[in-house]
């Protein structure tokens, strides 16, 4: 048989050899194991197909289920439990200070001072306790997630041309989450077994800067798992917005991470 008959044949009937769909779907198992190993050709894939709420939803519930559990175990150590009692006291003692200079004023009188740091103490108890610190970091990550697409959303479409969608965004800036569970499970494991409270990754939080100056900034921006993270994150924000500039989106999205950080310390520092 003449090879150009076969040709229009299969141009007639459709081509019998196997083809990959552009749109072929991935388990999510595959986009979770992809994030780690390749999250390019991952992105690539997921960018292809409809998005699905699953993809950033199920992530940032894992990540709340091992930030709340990690919480409480580690406050059933007594040696983390004496050091958080301790970070708290000095608080409190920052308080104590800014009233006293109002009882020297003559503002307040000493029993309005004594009251005053009861009730600051019994807040800060309440509000740094480990159910109310579940409470907020259920809160401030989904508040922090629906934010953070936003302005990705934004800058993504309108300073860098992409085209993409806010869904697309929440799965670009939720499915690497997965990363920062397994941060969640390195922080719990070396706090115990370095009987040192640790916040993250971070140089800052192993050597214990004070929090609010720069050197204690500059050392929190040296976390691994937080560089991975921003990294996936433009990564993805790239694939979903259908560009070939992934540099620019990372610069992007570590832009913001610094610049953002830098706002929140200032605020800080402002109203401290």
């Amino acid at each position: 048989m003449d090879p150009s008959d076969t040709n229009e044949v299969n141009a007639q009937l459709g081509s019998t050899e196997p083809e990959t769909p552009q749109g072929e779907e991935l388990s999510h198992s595959d986009k979770m194991i992809g994030v780690f190993t390749e999250p390019g050709k991952t992105f690539d894939v997921v960018a292809k197909i409809p998005p699905k709420a699953i993809d950033w939803l199920l992530p940032v519930i894992s990540f709340l289920v091992i930030a709340i559990i990690s919480n409480f175990m580690l406050f059933q150590n007594p040696e983390l439990k004496l050091q958080f009692d301790e970070m708290l006291d000095k608080k409190v003692a920052e308080v104590e200070s800014q009233l006293d200079e109002k009882v020297q004023k003559g503002e307040i009188t000493e029993s309005d001072k004594e009251a005053a740091l009861e009730q600051t103490r019994g807040v800060m108890k309440f509000f740094t306790g480990p159910v109310m610190r579940s409470v907020t970091v259920v809160v401030y990550t989904f508040i922090g997630l629906f934010f953070m697409a936003l302005v990705y959303f934004l800058l993504s479409k309108f300073a860098l041309k992409g085209e993409g969608t806010y869904s697309g965004t929440l799965i670009a800036r939720g499915l690497p989450v997965y990363i920062l569970v397994v941060q969640v499970i390195v922080v719990a494991i070396l706090s115990v077994v370095m009987n040192k409270l640790l916040l993250d990754t971070s140089a800052a939080s192993f050597l214990g800067t004070d929090k609010g100056t720069i050197a204690s900034f500059l050392l929190g921006r040296i976390d691994p798992f937080a560089i991975w993270f921003y990294t996936v994150v433009g990564i993805a924000l790239a694939k979903m917005f259908k560009s070939d500039a992934t540099v620019k989106y990372i610069v992007m999205v570590f832009a913001f991470w610094i610049i953002g950080d830098l706002i929140l310390m200032a605020l800080g520092m402002g109203f401290g």
